[in-house]
């Protein structure tokens, strides 16, 4: 992408500035046109880091994510991997939202370090993936991550702690009684009031 005019010596003031409108045009549901967005934010981090995928311009699957690491942009390619990974979550595209959640753990894990509170949402959200597939063992295995970090880093009476404590409850009571979390709900719905 060839940048002229008033953000041709910002390169990252125009990656952050589109990053938000793809983020704006995610929230209102219009996926195909955030990851529009989200992809001509890598093309300029790429051009601005002489970076090539391996297969080639364009092909935003075929990182190498050690390169990444090596630049000054590496938490701007999580950010842009984590929201391509949102995107295809809400299509329902689990597959590629892990693949793209993936590539941002490895980033952010390097980076930050594996007791950072955005390392911990990366866990956070892989968990709610394999949630949403129905994988609860594997969410399980994630959200007891996020939880660990957001206790260390929050402490026990914050929200993203609690509500990753409540999530983790969950996953292990469906994992016990062998239901499906709708299931779960669902007789708790329909479960009589308690006598006290």
């Amino acid at each position: 992408i060839a940048v002229e005019g008033p953000y041709a010596e910002d390169m990252d003031s125009l990656v952050y500035r589109m990053n938000s409108v793809g983020t704006l045009l995610f929230k209102g549901g219009k996926y195909n046109r955030a990851q529009k967005c989200f992809n001509n934010c890598l093309k300029i981090l790429d051009d601005k880091n002489d970076i090539i995928p391996k297969e080639g311009i364009n092909s935003f699957d075929s990182y190498d994510i050690e390169e990444l690491i090596q630049t000054d942009d590496s938490a701007s390619y999580a950010t842009l991997f984590s929201n391509k990974a949102g995107v295809y979550w809400a299509q329902g595209d689990y597959g590629k939202a892990l693949e793209y959640y993936g590539k941002a753990l490895a980033i952010v894990e390097r980076v930050l370090g594996t007791d950072h509170p955005s390392t911990a949402t990366t866990y956070n959200n892989m968990a709610g993936v394999y949630r949403a597939q129905g994988d609860y063992g594997k969410a399980l295995e994630y959200y007891t991550k996020a939880n660990a970090v957001f206790q260390s880093v929050f402490g026990e009476d914050h929200p993203r702690t609690q509500d990753t404590a409540l999530k983790i409850m969950i996953m292990e009571l469906c994992m016990k009684t062998g239901m499906t979390e709708d299931e779960f709900f669902e007789m708790l719905k329909n479960a009589p009031p308690s006598e006290e």
